[in-house]
């Protein structure tokens, strides 16, 4: 779990000494998000937290229209899932603030490499058969997760399919949280990732 006084979290760009990123309205004491656990062995792994998230601590949760929290929640009706389907995380548990133009900043690749540590422990923890990536960032901090240490490269190698999921169209998201249940797992043996 994300804590600020850890050494992962002091050495991130988002860490509050470094005044990157705005408080939480709610005034938080426990500022990074933690993932939503529901014991599911299917975790779905997005970007960042907006600023609804960041504000009231809890992971998807906005329902402003086009948010990515009103389009998981509609993805989720039209697959016919609920959240406690799946676990739930992002690659990066702080809010990265917007540009001038009021959208939401990509992460910065230092609190990705910071925060894929969390997500390492995650996976190592829960053995995932099954990891769902939304956009770019999931895939660089899965990636920074594999490599992190050799018990959780083979954590990593155990889970046996992976997919690339476009947030841009809400029918992509249904199908693919549709076609978990279906797709069934490969037979070969993970290969090891490179030393």
């Amino acid at each position: 779990m994300p804590n600020l006084e850890s050494d992962t979290c002091r050495n991130c760009p988002y860490h509050p000494r470094q005044g990157l990123v705005p408080s939480p309205r709610s005034g938080r004491a426990h500022v990074p998000l933690s993932a939503e656990v529901h014991g599911s062995e299917t975790l779905l792994l997005f970007q960042a937290p907006g600023i609804n998230e960041w504000s009231d601590g809890r992971v998807l949760s906005s329902q402003e229209s086009r948010s990515a929290g009103q389009r998981f929640d509609t993805a989720l009706a039209n697959a016919g899932k609920r959240r406690e389907d799946f676990d739930i995380a992002e690659a990066v548990n702080c809010y990265p603030g917007q540009n001038a133009n009021g959208r939401d900043l990509t992460p910065k690749i230092g609190a990705v490499e910071a925060c894929s540590r969390w997500l390492a422990e995650l996976i190592n923890e829960k053995r995932y058969t099954k990891v769902v990536l939304f956009g770019r960032v999931a895939e660089q901090s899965l990636a920074l997760a594999w490599f992190s240490t050799p018990t959780i490269a083979h954590s990593i190698t155990s889970i046996v399919r992976k997919q690339y999921i476009n947030m841009e169209r809400d029918e992509s998201i249904a199908e693919a949280l549709t076609d978990l249940e279906a797709s069934e797992p490969e037979a070969s043996e993970p290969e090891a990732p490179p030393e």
